[in-house]
């Protein structure tokens, strides 16, 4: 087999003199292990879909249907597939297992191992298929033999007929070390029931079986026909003339190791599930076995198991069994017993392997019955209050549901059946296990035997009689509920109009304290602008002959205090607008003042508004927007701020609205008020009160000023 590389498809310097190294050093025949070696998953994510050019010859191994095969040569093995699905066989002619090929593609990251995707394939002849290698379970599961061809030893435990597309017998074989499966796609000439307890010789191709990740998680053979496959011992003619196993336990120790070959065993039978298992009670210890034979057993039953011991739950059990009935002979008498009992490790004697367990004992429990789950097609269930705990009993699916009406939740039961424990599981095992839980297992409803029924007064009695008496107490309250809703309607009614009366009300003193505000605000900026303006303009005109300079700078000085004047019109003109929300909510209207009062001034104004939905009476939002614009107009006026933040919190419980600036502040104690023109505080505070609101000032000099007004919820908001 020989591996092509072409060095301009790779994109890393790195990989390219790794490639080199490698073709230098290997001989012809070992470079098959390059392609491997040089995973394009070790390729950025655009290179590693088109894989790396290769051309490799080798003997195909290994034929998989339709759609892909194994090529091998003496020291590698890999999987063919087509580049874009599954390989055209048409196109290569008479493909067969010892037929020598040359494939060209290109490589892949393949679902656990790379492969390689054909573009085309050559045939060369026939020739010797490559020799396979002895191995042990442990060294397939280290993952470096996929697709190779390897021979592996076991016993077949089970056979079944093959499950998938080409494959006519899948095999199960036990090793020292675990178990894997054999793929046969020919099984002509085998004898399924002849291999059962064989122990056979596998050659063929070996798999690995990995996660949606490619971590490896199993392995298993393929053979392509009954040849890969020799029996080294066959198994027992009579699987009755096993040798019997122990009474105390199937899986003693031995110094040779467990046996991997049929085991036999006797004893009085106690449950069973027909084709499924069913459990068998020896002297010491009971027993699971499972069994796909469809003959059914009753309890009392005595019976001869012959199958396989194998490890399931914490127990050693019997499966893949054959059985047959020898007799009857008396049930073994249940153990009384509560949960916490078989729950607990009792010692048997001076071994620490010689403890008591209850797992398949027949036991008597007593219970309180939580209820019955039943669902097509599944066990019943039996939900148990057993004290200290809550149990599981289970019931076959074929036990008709009308044979467990009788059973009520809360009703007193006595269950007799079988005890399956499942010991706690973890490995490193650093302890011996315990038992976890375990499931109550019973034959049929007449184990289950009801001691006390519930009383009479059942919940769903009580429960109708307290709809009957709630019915009753529901019409008389609804008749109480229509006369109230009446009185409600002609109450709010009458409370409308009292709000309507007193909103226009407080409408009509707000307009007279907004007159009142403006013709102070026109007084303060307007008239004493106007006079300065003309103060100036005559200084202008004395002059202008005799000192022209200083004409001009009171000509200048004018033109700003005309400016200033229009500037404060503006003011008072967006104020008497302010109020009307023109179909804006009012943090919308909030968010706009302060938008435009950033725009006009170039002042850093910031608003933060919190709300938790509730929405503001248009009253009140009127209101609100004046006070916020009288206060914005106070600090561009007076502060000579340089940042004003604006705060609005609206919730059910009230509104609290806050404004504050980093200018320079001023004693509120000493602050000019109506004596002096200044009406802007004052116009504040009773616009406040007669929201029902507080306003509170605070400033000092050099520490800016912060002013807030808080509403409560009954005249600041309605949802």
């Amino acid at each position: 087999m020989t591996f092509q590389k072409n060095s301009s498809i790779f994109p890393c310097l790195r990989l390219s003199v790794l490639l080199a190294l490698l073709v230098a050093a290997s001989p012809a025949e070992a470079q098959p292990l390059l392609i491997k070696a040089l995973d394009v998953r070790s390729l950025p994510r655009e290179e590693a879909a088109k894989g790396l050019p290769a051309q490799i010859s080798g003997v195909v191994t290994f034929i998989q249907t339709d759609q892909s095969f194994v090529v091998q040569d003496d020291t590698e093995g890999i999987y063919v597939t087509g580049r874009k699905g599954p390989f055209d066989f048409s196109a290569v002619g008479n493909l067969r297992t010892g037929t020598r090929v040359e494939v060209r593609g290109y490589t892949g990251p393949g679902g656990f191992a790379p492969v390689i995707h054909a573009e085309s394939v050559r045939l060369l002849g026939e020739a010797e298929i490559p020799p396979a290698r002895t191995v042990v379970l442990t060294d397939l599961l280290s993952g470096v033999f996929d697709c190779q061809r390897v021979t592996l030893s076991g016993v077949v435990q089970r056979v079944f007929p093959g499950n998938e597309k080409g494959v006519q017998m899948r095999l199960e074989l036990a090793t020292p070390g675990g178990w894997f499966s054999v793929f046969v796609n020919d099984s002509s000439g085998l004898d399924a029931a002849s291999l059962i307890d064989a122990e056979v010789q596998c050659t063929g191709v070996g798999f690995t079986l990995f996660t949606p990740r490619g971590e490896l998680t199993g392995v298993h053979l393929r053979l392509s026909d009954p040849s890969g496959l020799s029996v080294l011992k066959p198994g027992l003619s009579d699987p009755f003339s096993a040798p019997r196993v122990p009474l105390f336990a199937l899986r003693p120790y031995q110094h040779q190791g467990p046996s991997l070959h049929r085991q036999r065993l006797t004893g009085t039978v106690t449950l069973c599930r027909p084709g499924e298992f069913f459990y068998v009670q020896m002297a010491e210890r009971a027993v699971r076995v499972n069994t796909r034979q469809p003959d059914s057993l009753q309890p009392g039953d005595l019976v001869e198991a012959s199958g396989f011991v194998v490890q399931s739950g914490g127990f050693a059990e019997l499966s893949e069994a054959v059985f047959r009935r020898s007799g009857r002979g008396p049930l073994p008498a249940p153990i009384r017993a509560t949960r916490s009992q078989i729950l607990a490790v009792k010692s048997l004697g001076p071994s620490d392997l010689r403890k008591e367990d209850y797992d398949g004992a027949r036991v008597r429990i007593c219970a309180s019955l939580i209820k019955v789950e039943s669902n097509p097609g599944e066990d019943h269930r039996l939900f148990l209050d057993c004290e200290d705990g809550v149990v599981i009993a289970t019931l076959s699916a074929l036990t008709p549901p009308a044979r467990l009406q009788h059973l009520t939740p809360d009703c007193e039961v006595e269950l007799t059946g079988v005890c399956s424990v499942r010991l706690a599981a973890g490995w490193p095992v650093l302890t011996l296990p315990v038992p976890q839980s375990f499931v109550l297992l019973l034959h049929g409803p007449e184990d289950i035997h009801v001691v006390h029924a519930p009383s009479w007064w059942t919940p769903r009695r009580l429960l109708t009689v307290l709809a009957g008496t709630l019915t009753a107490l529901a019409l008389v309250l609804l008749w109480v509920w229509l006369l109230q809703r009446t009185v409600t309607r002609q109450a709010g009614r009458i409370a409308s109009e009292q709000q309507a009366k007193r909103e226009a009300e407080v409408e009509f003193k707000a307009t007279i304290r907004e007159r009142n505000r403006l013709a102070a605000d026109l007084h303060d900026t307007l008239q004493q602008d106007l006079t300065a303006i003309a103060f100036q303009m005559e200084a202008a005109h004395t002059l202008r002959e005799q000192r022209p300079a200083q004409a001009a700078e009171h000509a200048r000085l004018a033109r700003e205090l005309l400016d200033r004047s229009q500037e404060d019109l503006r003011r008072a003109v967006w104020s008497l607008r302010a109020g009307v929300l023109e179909g804006h909510t009012f943090e919308e209207a909030l968010q706009e003042l302060v938008r435009r009062t950033r725009t006009h001034t170039g002042i850093d104004c910031i608003c933060d508004v919190e709300s938790d939905g509730t929405r503001i009476r248009e009253v009140e939002a009127n209101h609100l927007l004046m006070l916020a614009q009288e206060a914005l107009n106070n600090a561009l006026k007076h502060a000579s701020p340089t940042r004003i933040t604006v705060r609005a919190e609206i919730r059910r419980s009230g509104l609290q609205l806050t404004f504050s600036d980093d200018g320079c502040g001023f004693t509120p104690e000493f602050a000019p008020g109506p004596q002096e023109g200044h009406f802007g505080l004052l116009g504040m505070r009773e616009r406040t009160r007669a929201l029902n609101g507080a306003f509170t000032l605070t400033s000092s000099p050099g520490h800016g000023t912060q002013i807030t007004i808080s509403l409560p919820p009954s005249d600041a908001t309605a949802t």
